[in-house]
C-alpha cells in the first residue's frame, strides 16, 4: 500500500494543477493582447513606407526624364521633345517632363511593363504591389494619374499622384497615406 501511495504522489507532483494551468493560459492571453495589436499595425506601416519609397522613385525618374529632354533639345532635337529613351522604354514627354500616362511616367519605373502602351488609356496597369491609373480616372484624388495600393484600408488614400502642371514647371508629386 505504501508503495502505491508513493507512486501516486509522484504522479501528482509531476502534473500541473488546474490553477496552474488557468494561470498559464491567462498569462498567454495577456501577452497576446499586448503583442497582436503591435503586429497588426505593421501592415499599415509597411504600406506607408512603400508609398513614400515609390514617391521618391517617381521624383527621381521625373527629374531624369526632364534632363534627357533638355539634352535632346540641345543636341539638335526640336524645341518641343515628345519622347526620350529612358532605360528600355521610350517615354512620352509633355512640357519637358514625363507625361501623365502609363507610357509616360508609368514606364519610367524599373520593371514597369508593358512598355510603350497606355497613352489615353483607362486601363489600370499593375506595377509591383501598386496599381497605376492614368489621368482623368475616378479612383485617385482629383482624377490625377498615379499609383495606389489596392489592398489598403482606403486605396485612394494610400497613393502617390503625379500632376504634370505646366510648361517649364516640375510636376507636383503628392503622397497620401491616411488610408494605408
Amino acid at each position: 500500500m505504501y508503495s502505491f501511495l508513493q507512486q501516486n504522489k509522484i504522479k501528482l507532483l509531476a502534473a500541473f494543477t488546474l490553477i496552474e494551468t488557468i494561470a498559464a493560459i491567462a498569462l498567454i492571453g495577456i501577452l497576446c493582447s499586448i503583442v497582436v495589436p503591435r503586429f497588426s499595425n505593421l501592415r499599415s506601416t509597411a504600406r506607408i513606407a512603400a508609398i513614400n519609397s515609390l514617391a521618391g522613385a517617381v521624383r527621381e525618374a521625373s527629374n531624369n526624364v526632364n534632363l534627357l529632354a533638355i539634352i535632346s533639345r540641345s543636341t539638335g532635337g526640336s524645341g518641343y521633345t515628345t519622347s526620350v529613351l529612358y532605360g528600355d522604354a521610350n517615354i512620352r514627354v509633355w512640357n519637358g517632363y514625363a507625361d501623365r500616362w502609363w507610357d509616360g511616367i508609368g514606364n519610367t519605373l524599373q520593371g514597369a511593363s508593358p512598355l510603350g502602351v497606355g497613352y489615353l488609356s483607362t486601363t489600370p496597369f499593375p506595377y509591383n504591389q501598386f496599381m497605376f491609373y492614368g489621368y482623368g480616372n475616378a479612383t485617385l484624388p482629383g482624377g490625377l494619374c498615379g499609383w495606389r495600393i489596392e489592398s489598403a484600408r482606403i486605396p485612394a488614400n494610400c497613393s502617390v499622384t503625379y500632376n504634370n502642371s505646366g510648361l517649364g514647371l516640375a510636376p507636383i508629386i503628392t503622397v497620401t497615406t491616411s488610408g494605408c
